[in-house]
Parts: structure tokens; sequence; C-alpha cells
């Protein structure tokens, strides 16, 4: 599914650089296609940017449709998931533009 940027969790991590964590009431503060992809059920949200050289190349979501929020460790943990991913998305368009 593609959506738009501006007016989304994913977005506001994008423009701010930084991880955004939301439960069920502050989704619903958004568009209504953030959750009605997933039948109106998703419970919290956590929208990493992935940042190489100090540049956002875009963002790595995830959502529960459990009650349990992401915690502040399960940020710093993804945070360097999406670090690692962003390295490599880095290198792979790298590579593309020296071909």
């Amino acid at each position: 599914m593609t959506l738009p940027i501006i007016g989304t969790p994913a977005g506001l991590a994008f423009r701010t650089g930084q991880p955004q964590v939301f439960d069920a009431a502050g989704l619903a503060q958004f568009d209504e296609k953030i959750n009605s992809g997933a039948g109106g059920r998703l419970k919290s949200g956590c929208f990493i940017p992935l940042v190489n050289r100090e540049r956002v190349l875009g963002t790595m979501d995830l959502c529960r449709y459990t009650d349990s929020p992401f915690t502040s460790d399960d940020v710093d943990f993804l945070s360097e998931v999406a670090g690692q991913v962003a390295i490599a998305r880095g290198q792979r368009v790298g590579i593309r533009r020296s071909i």
C-alpha cells in the first residue's frame, strides 16, 4: 500500500528524522487510510527514519494489533536495525548511480 507522506506518522518520522511512536488514539489523528488497510485493528505504531550520511532515505514502519505499546527499548533496537537497513539501502543507491 502506498500512502502520501504528508499527514502520516511515517511522514512525520521522515520530516523530523526522529522515531515516532503512537498508540491507537495517536494513530487516529492521522488519515484514516493508515488504519483502514488493517481493518481498523491497529493498536500502536512505530515509525523509524532510515538515515544514511545525515540524509533520510525513507522509513521503517511497524504496527501492532495487540495492546502492548512499543517501549523505549523496542525503539532503541528498531533504530539500530533501521540504521543497518539505511546503510544497505544507501550502498545500493550508490552502486546503481555508478553503473
